[in-house]
């Protein structure tokens, strides 16, 4: 019997309505589609994102469940309330300004299908510029490679991440970060044994602009990173210098222009498609 999953999304007043229509329209349109869509709604909305939750939700009847916060509480706490009240014991996650490819879903819950034992998989994703230019970003692939590549650097595209809500439970599912909170997730996944993948397919298609590398320079970004690499060396996950390296990295890149910021990003992280 086919895996059946729950999709795990958050919105915010913030959210462009254009592309969380867009986001919402490529996850119902999956070649294995869900019959559990939790979507969060972080605080109040505006009128225009209101408009497109009732529209699905009218559209779908019986999937959503709309879980509607009354303050904003943040990415980590939201996923947490959202996390609780999935259906299915397979997750996707899904951000709600991203694409997904029609086959995404049914791709990931194969994975899990051929190997019982999986807890987490992943994939590559496309990454579209502002001059329409795709690219690639590539992650490892085999667990020993994750689990060796996230000593230093974050082994997954966390939107393309698909997960069991049972080990996702029983490590304590997502904390209070506002930001990093998918570093810290996985990271405490990867220390409690559990059993990861990626695949070597583009599973979500990303659109870049010029906010997109300034947002990786923020204060909140650049802080949340440090505190959750440290965590990760104080719990033995990793060496000192797996935790100080990366950390004045990520320091160096917060002081350093935008553009330099961009630069590094495009030469070292993703490969043109």
């Amino acid at each position: 019997m086919a895996l059946e999953y729950s999709v795990l999304m958050l919105v915010y007043a913030g959210a462009d309505p254009a592309e969380f229509d867009l986001c919402l329209e490529s996850m119902m349109n999956q070649t294995r589609p869900t019959s559990d869509f939790v979507l969060v709604c972080d605080g109040k909305l505006t009128a225009e994102l209101d408009r497109i939750v009732e529209k699905y939700d009218t559209a779908y009847p019986g999937v959503f469940n709309i879980v509607r916060l009354q303050e904003h509480v943040g990415i980590g706490p939201a996923a947490q309330k959202g996390l609780l009240q999935c259906k299915k014991d397979y997750v996707v996650r899904m951000d709600s300004d991203d694409i997904s490819f029609p086959y995404r879903c049914e791709t990931e819950m194969a994975e899990f299908e051929k190997d019982p034992a999986l807890d987490m998989v992943g994939g590559y994703i496309q990454e579209r510029d502002p001059d329409g230019n795709t690219f690639e970003r590539e992650v490892p692939l085999e667990h020993e490679d994750i689990l060796h590549f996230g000593k230093r650097r974050f082994p997954f595209n966390n939107v393309t991440i698909a997960f069991r809500k049972s080990k996702a439970i029983e490590i304590g599912g997502y904390g209070n970060y506002q930001r990093c909170e998918d570093y810290e997730f996985v990271f405490k996944m990867l220390s409690s044994g559990a059993k990861t993948k990626n695949i070597a397919v583009p599973l979500v298609l990303c659109t870049l602009d010029e906010d997109s590398y300034k947002r990786r320079k923020s204060w909140t970004n650049t802080s949340s990173n440090i505190i959750v690499r440290r965590h990760m060396w104080k719990s033995g996950f990793c060496s000192f210098f797996d935790y100080i390296i990366p950390s004045a990295a990520q320091l160096g890149m917060y002081i350093l222009p935008s553009g330099f910021t961009k630069m590094l990003y495009t030469k070292y992280l993703r490969k043109k498609g």
